[in-house]
């Protein structure tokens, strides 16, 4: 809302197994497959954001059509090491219950755990479904993440502007991360969990408009 108020079209993606796409995802390439679809049917150049494994799935596809991407701002993203919280995306994967959901939701940040009931329902509803529980068993090896968003960041270093918006409070992938990150990678540290767009949107949507100047 904040970025089309200030006269940014915007277009949010619910990616297959996730939220209101009725798209199921089994592995990896569904998700990268959906994003490049859509890309190839604009017209123009994108600022592409991802968020998580979003963010892989972001700069995955910005390394395959590049000339499509004018911009990549990737927030926490996965894949800059095997640590995370596998306890976390399992429970997410496979949760039932909502006193349980709303654990989880408390180690995403400070706004998630506060959210009404009604929100928390409409997202166990979703999630006990169980739509993301094959992307999770491809995720992980044991405690360890699989991906390596690394490789991307480097198809796409001459091509485009990247950046980084991690938060401090981030439980779910370690902060540390952010020193694994190549030297063209502008990188924003933010006091946030690992939802930055939740608990510091102002900031984000500054970001996003080339407004922030702390880094």
């Amino acid at each position: 809302a904040s970025l089309e108020a200030q006269g940014a079209q915007v277009s949010a993606l619910d990616l297959p197994g996730h939220g209101d796409n009725p798209e199921e995802a089994s592995q990896l390439d569904d998700l990268i497959d959906y994003v490049l679809t859509y890309l190839r049917s604009l017209s123009g150049k994108v600022h592409l954001v991802g968020h998580s494994l979003g963010a892989f799935v972001a700069a995955k596809a910005a390394s395959r059509i590049p000339n499509i991407v004018s911009e990549v701002m990737l927030i926490a993203p996965a894949g800059c090491g095997p640590e995370i919280n596998a306890d976390f995306l399992r429970g997410l994967s496979s949760v039932k219950d909502i006193d349980k959901l709303r654990g989880l939701l408390k180690k995403l940040g400070p706004n998630a755990a506060d959210f009404p009931d009604t929100v928390v329902n409409a997202m166990l509803r979703e999630l006990s479904r169980g739509r993301l529980r094959a992307l999770a068993d491809q995720l992980l090896d044991g405690s360890s993440s699989c991906l390596d968003i690394l490789p991307a960041l480097a198809e796409i270093k001459d091509r485009m502007p990247v950046s980084v918006a991690i938060g401090i409070q981030d439980q779910i992938i370690p902060k540390d991360h952010l020193f694994r990150l190549p030297p063209h990678v502008r990188i924003h540290i933010l006091n946030a969990g690992h939802v930055p767009q939740w608990d510091a949107p102002a900031e984000i949507a500054a970001l996003l408009q080339n407004r922030y100047t702390n880094i």
